[in-house]
C-alpha cells in the first residue's frame, strides 16, 4: 500500500494538491459449512457446503485539488477531481452436496463440484467544480455542480468438474454471467448563504439526474434507467448568551437502487437462493431532521444540552423472498413507503463546591423510536419500537481524599409487531452502579465499582441479573511519575452477557462466552523528557 500527499503554494491565494494512492493485495480463505432445514411436513434438507478461495486485488487512483481565492472576501473558486483503477480476479474450488428426504427416507441427492473464476475491472472519474461568491458582508452565493462516471466489467465462469476425469471442463451457462455497467450521475446545485454576528444559516437546492446501462453478455440483453430527483438541504445556527447555542438542520438524500437490484436478470449464482432484480424500482428518498440546543455553563460546572433527529424514508428498497416446496429460496425486491427512526436524548447536570468539597448531580433521558416494513416469506409486515431510558448520577468529593459515584439507568421498551405469530413485547432493564476512589493514605490509590444488572423479559432459561464487582490498588512513587496498579475484575465470578435482540420479524435470546474474572498487573511510567526540552523547566 502507497499513499502519498503533494501540496504546491502557487501564490498566496492559490493552492494545488495531489494525493495519489495504490494498494495491492492476494488473499486466501478456506471455508465450510453444515446446515438443516425442515417444515411441518417432515421434508429435511440437510447441506454441505465446502469453499477454497484465492483472489488478487489492486487499485490506484489519484485526488486532485485546485483552489483559488480572491482579494475580496468570500470570493473563491475550487475543482476536485478523482479517478480511480481497480482489477480484482479470483478462483474458487466449490463442492457441494445437498440431500433431500422426508421422515427419514432419501428423495434426491444434488452435487456441486466447481471451478468458479470470477474478474472485475472498473474505472471511475469525478469532477465538481465549486464557486463561492460574496453578496454583501451578510450573504453569499455557492454554485456546484458535480459529474461523475464509472464503467465496471464483471464475468464469472463456472466449470463443473467432469465426474469420471474430475477435470473442471464442463462450462455451466446457468450460473455464469458477463456483465458492463455504466453509471454516469450529474448533480448541480446553488446554495444562499447568510453570516453575520451569531448568527448563520445557508439553503442549497439542487437536482440528481442519473443513468444506470447494463449489458448481459451471455444472454446477449441489456438494460437502462434513468432517475431524476431534486433535493433541498438547509441549515440554522445561532449563538446566544456566553454558553448557549442552537442548531437545526435538514436534509433529504437520494439513492439510486444497486445495478443488481434493477437489472431484470434470473441469477441463480446461489442455487439456494434464487435472485431477480425488479427494473420499476424507484430511488430512496430519505428526509433527514436534526435539532440541538445547549446551554452548558462550563465555568460554573451546570446547564443543560438537548438534541433530537428525525428520518422519513420514502420508496426504501426492501427484499422479498418466498421458499418453494423444496425450500428453495426465491429473491425479489420492491418499494415501501413510510418508514422512520427517530431519536431524542437531553441532560441536565449541575455543581456545588465549597473549599476542597464538591457534589455533582446529573440527570438525564434517552429516547429512541422507529417503524420498520419488510416481507418474511412473502408476507408484509409492520414492527414497532419503542425505547425510553432515564439516568441520574451523584457524586460526592473530597480533593485528595476521595471519590464517591452512583448511578442507576432503567430502560423500558416496547415492540409491536403486525405478525400474528409473533406477541408483542414490553419489558424493562435497570443498571444500577456504585464507585469509590480513595487518594489517602498519600501516593496509594484504591479503587472499587459494584454493577447490578437485571435484563427484563429474557427467558427462564437464561439467568437475568449478574452483580459485577471490579477492584484496583495502585502506589504512586518517583515523584508521581511512576504507577503500579493491580486490578481485579469480576471478584465475585458473576459477570454474564445475556440479552434480547428484537429484529424486524423475529426475536432471540441469547447468552455469550464473555471474558470474565481476571487479574492485571500494570506499571506506567511519565516521561517529562523525551527526545526535547524539559516543559517543567524555563
Amino acid at each position: 500500500r502507497i499513499n502519498t500527499r503533494v501540496e504546491i503554494k502557487l501564490d498566496s491565494l492559490t493552492t494545488l494538491s495531489t494525493e495519489p494512492a495504490y494498494n495491492q493485495s492476494n488473499t486466501t480463505s478456506v471455508s465450510d459449512r453444515v446446515s438443516n432445514t425442515s417444515d411441518d411436513t417432515g421434508q429435511n434438507i440437510d447441506l454441505e457446503t465446502s469453499n477454497k478461495s484465492n483472489s488478487n486485488n489492486y487499485t490506484a487512483g489519484t485526488n486532485l485539488y485546485f483552489s483559488r481565492r480572491f482579494k475580496k472576501k468570500g470570493n473563491s473558486i475550487s475543482i476536485f477531481t478523482n479517478i480511480d483503477v481497480n482489477e480484482s480476479e479470483s478462483v474458487n474450488d466449490f463442492f457441494s452436496e445437498r440431500v433431500i428426504s422426508n421422515n427419514g427416507a432419501i428423495n434426491s441427492t444434488e452435487i456441486q463440484n466447481q471451478v468458479i473464476n470470477q474478474d472485475s475491472k472498473g474505472t471511475s472519474f469525478s469532477i465538481a467544480p465549486r464557486w463561492r461568491k460574496s453578496l454583501t458582508d451578510s450573504y453569499g452565493l455557492n454554485v456546484a455542480y458535480r459529474l461523475s462516471t464509472s464503467n465496471r466489467e464483471q464475468s464469472r465462469n463456472v466449470f463443473d468438474r467432469d465426474p469420471g476425469t474430475g477435470d473442471a471442463s464442463l462450462f455451466n451457462s446457468a450460473l455464469s454471467n458477463d456483465f458492463e455497467t455504466d453509471n454516469t450521475q450529474h448533480r448541480p446545485s446553488v446554495g444562499l448563504v447568510y453570516s453575520k454576528d451569531k448568527t448563520r444559516w445557508e439553503i442549497t437546492a439542487g437536482l440528481l439526474y442519473q443513468t444506470l446501462n447494463t449489458d448481459n453478455l451471455v444472454l446477449d440483453s441489456s438494460f437502462d434507467r434513468s432517475f431524476s430527483n431534486p433535493y433541498i438541504r438547509a441549515y440554522l445556527s445561532k449563538q446566544f448568551g456566553k454558553f448557549g447555542r442552537i442548531y437545526f438542520n435538514y436534509s433529504n438524500n437520494i439513492n439510486v437502487p444497486s445495478t443488481n437490484q434493477l437489472q431484470p436478470v434470473i441469477d441463480r449464482t446461489n442455487p439456494q437462493n434464487i435472485v431477480t432484480g425488479n427494473p420499476n424500482l424507484e430511488a430512496t428518498n430519505t428526509h433527514n431532521i436534526y435539532l440541538n440546543f445547549n446551554n452548558y455553563n462550563w465555568e460554573e460546572g451546570k446547564g443543560i444540552y438537548s438534541g433530537a433527529g428525525f428520518t422519513y424514508t420514502d420508496n426504501q428498497v426492501v427484499g422479498i423472498t418466498t421458499t418453494d416446496v423444496d425450500l428453495i429460496r426465491n429473491t425479489t425486491y420492491t418499494n415501501v413507503d413510510g418508514t422512520y427512526n427517530g431519536y431524542l436524548y437531553s441532560g441536565y447536570s449541575m455543581q456545588f463546591k465549597k473549599d476542597q468539597r464538591s457534589i455533582d448531580v446529573s440527570l438525564g433521558l434517552d429516547a429512541n423510536l422507529s417503524l420498520n416494513k419488510g416481507f418474511t416469506n412473502g408476507v408484509s409486515f409492520e414492527t414497532n419500537n419503542i425505547n425510553l431510558s432515564p439516568n441520574v448520577s451523584f457524586e460526592y468529593s473530597i480533593d485528595d481524599i476521595f471519590e464517591l459515584e452512583t448511578e442507576y439507568n432503567v430502560s423500558f421498551n416496547s415492540s409491536k409487531f403486525s405478525l400474528d405469530n409473533i406477541d408483542d413485547q414490553s419489558f424493562t432493564n435497570h443498571t444500577a452502579a456504585i464507585d469509590l476512589t480513595t487518594f489517602w493514605p498519600k501516593n496509594l490509590i484504591m479503587g472499587l465499582r459494584g454493577e447490578y444488572n437485571v435484563f427484563g423479559n429474557v427467558t427462564d432459561e437464561f439467568d437475568n441479573d449478574s452483580f459485577v464487582l471490579i477492584g484496583s490498588l495502585g502506589y504512586k512513587f518517583a515523584n508521581d511519575k511512576a504507577v503500579v496498579k493491580l486490578k481485579a475484575y469480576d471478584i465475585l465470578n458473576q459477570v454474564i452477557d445475556t440479552r434480547r435482540t428484537i429484529s424486524q420479524d423475529f426475536i432471540s435470546d441469547s447468552s455469550s462466552l464473555v471474558l470474565r474474572q481476571y487479574f492485571m498487573l500494570s506499571f506506567t511510567y511519565k516521561f517529562s523528557k523525551f527526545g526535547g526540552k524539559d516543559p517543567n523547566r524555563e
